[in-house]
């Protein structure tokens, strides 16, 4: 079983798979986190925004948003704001998620504490 304490000048990382576990000082993370390149900003097209907000009855920034990741219809627009459990994929695709599932259900059954990581974008893994 793999565990791991959390010290301040420390950061547990994890790399390819939950078994192997590194670790790396803050000023590391630091660095890391500074980036080297400069933004580039697409600016979407400003008609086609306002025509999508018009029609879907969104604010502006919402449509931006949408115009930046392809969307470019109203019909696009609902399909992806309105969506439903068959519209996701498969979570069993993913790498060991069967052995993740069993290790966290011996978790639960064993009443172990169970520590979740996560990274910032997590939640932009449908993309």
């Amino acid at each position: 079983m793999l565990s791991c304490s959390y010290s301040p000048s420390f950061h547990p990382v994890s790399f390819q798979s939950p078994s192997s576990l590194a670790i790396i000082r803050t000023e590391d993370v630091k660095a890391l986190i500074q980036s080297k390149k400069r933004w580039q900003i697409d600016r979407p097209d400003e008609e086609l925004v306002n025509q999508l907000a018009k029609d879907l009855k969104l604010s502006t920034m919402l449509t931006k948003i949408l115009v930046a990741r392809g969307i470019t219809t109203s019909e696009q627009a609902n399909a992806y704001l309105h969506m439903d459990e068959s519209d996701l994929h498969d979570p069993f695709l993913l790498h060991d998620m069967q052995e993740a599932v069993d290790c966290i259900q011996h978790a639960i059954d064993t009443q172990q504490q169970i520590t979740i990581f996560g990274d910032y974008d997590a939640g932009a893994t449908r993309f």
